[in-house]
């Protein structure tokens, strides 16, 4: 089925428009492989004035087999086209190890279709599945600046509401799963309680303060580790500590 590349990047003497860092994308020709950045909206300055079908979602515009925007620190978005004739046989995206990308980006993979955000850091690559015809699916990266993402944990508190339950309070800088493992004072797991999707804000769960086998735990002194995941794959942990009385 053959491969294909494209090529984004942000440089600080890089145009708007188009420049000598981008490169346009020859036609399609025939079954094999092909993913290409698109014309947008707000990339006027590629190409003359959109028409009427352009802007009607009939004409997507030029393509681009390199795509070099302004390092200007604001958050940017390609459009992803990915197509291949080959009828159900999926494609294969995948990118290089991230490391060197500055810390104070995030980088993220989104199929709107599928309704999918992938943090591009932790992992390093996504099938797009096939039909009877092949594949076409436009996705989008974005790239935006960490600090106004960072997913962080914060407020974790516990007490025990009754002699059979107790209450662990937290706030989430953003929408997560949330995990909540207790462990003993020797740090030696005693239940873990997974609590779904939390929105971004203050939340709780409870505790019945039974085991994994579903025993009553005695009295003590356990610790509360809160784990935090969001769809893109970033994570955030707190702890505290809970005081059991019998």
């Amino acid at each position: 089925m053959g491969r294909s590349s494209a090529y984004l990047g942000a440089a600080a003497d890089a145009a708007e428009g188009l420049d000598r860092y981008d490169r346009q994308a020859p036609p399609p020709f025939g079954p094999q492989v092909a993913v290409r950045f698109l014309f947008t909206e707000s990339r006027v300055g590629r190409a003359s004035s959109p028409t009427p079908s352009r802007r009607a979602g009939l004409d997507p515009g030029p393509s681009y087999l390199s795509d070099v925007r302004p390092a200007d620190g604001r958050r940017q978005s390609w459009e992803l086209q990915v197509s291949s004739g080959v009828p159900g046989q999926p494609v294969r995206l995948s990118w290089p190890d991230m490391s060197g990308l500055p810390a104070e980006v995030r980088p993220v993979l989104v199929d709107a279709a599928a309704g999918r955000r992938l943090y591009m850091r932790t992992t390093a690559g996504y099938e797009v599945p096939a039909d009877e015809t092949g594949v076409s699916r436009r996705l989008r990266i974005e790239i935006e600046p960490a600090s106004a993402q960072t997913l962080m944990v914060t407020s974790i508190s516990s007490r025990q509401a009754s002699a059979g339950a107790a209450q662990i309070g937290f706030a989430l800088s953003a929408p997560a799963s949330v995990e909540a493992r207790l462990l003993n004072i020797a740090g030696r797991p005693v239940r873990r309680i997974a609590s779904g999707q939390k929105p971004a804000g203050t939340s709780t769960l409870s505790w019945n303060l039974r085991d994994d086998g579903g025993r009553l735990v005695p009295s003590g002194v356990y610790l509360v580790e809160l784990h935090a995941r969001d769809e893109t794959g970033r994570q955030a942990r707190a702890m505290c500590s809970l005081h059991v009385i019998r």
